[in-house]
């Protein structure tokens, strides 16, 4: 389906609003094969607080997060953390990893919904240490039902 409608361009440093209760945020870092960049949204949700969702989080996830709580209206009060947390996306995981990992916890999270490039030892821990982690039905190539996959669908 062919774009239609005005160009937006969304660069780094501020938050561009998208509709109320929505924003988007570019974050400025080299990627992989010359790509820069990395978007992020942010939705307050009515009553609960506010979700942060990432597709690849390659700007950190406490950095996702830090970035709610100092720079939103209402990103004090987080609710829920959606996308692939980058964590330990091939096998095995480091002690900084953990550390990370472990960090999360200060957030106080009700509901994580982490998937693609977590990695199943980053969920392992998560649940290890008693994080809300929505599990996912490992349905279509999905390599299992420890966190969400393909086809799954989660509610904040």
């Amino acid at each position: 389906m062919p774009h239609r409608g005005s160009l937006v361009r969304m660069l780094p440093g501020g938050v561009h609003r998208l509709m109320p209760g929505l924003a988007s945020v570019t974050f400025d870092l080299p990627i992989l094969l010359d790509i820069r960049g990395e978007q992020s949204l942010y939705a307050n949700v009515a009553g609960e607080g506010m979700v942060c969702i990432t597709g690849c989080c390659h700007q950190g996830v406490l950095n996702l997060v830090d970035y709610a709580k100092d720079h939103l209206e209402c990103g004090s009060q987080v609710y829920g953390l959606y996308g692939g947390l980058h964590l330990a996306p091939f096998a095995g995981m480091s002690e900084e990893q953990a550390q990370t990992v472990r960090a999360l916890g200060r957030y106080g999270f009700r509901r994580i919904a982490a998937n693609h490039c977590t990695g199943a030892e980053a969920i392992a821990l998560m649940r290890c240490l008693g994080y809300p982690v929505v599990g996912g039905r490992g349905r279509d190539g999905s390599d299992g039902t420890a966190h969400l996959g393909n086809g799954d669908s989660v509610r904040f």
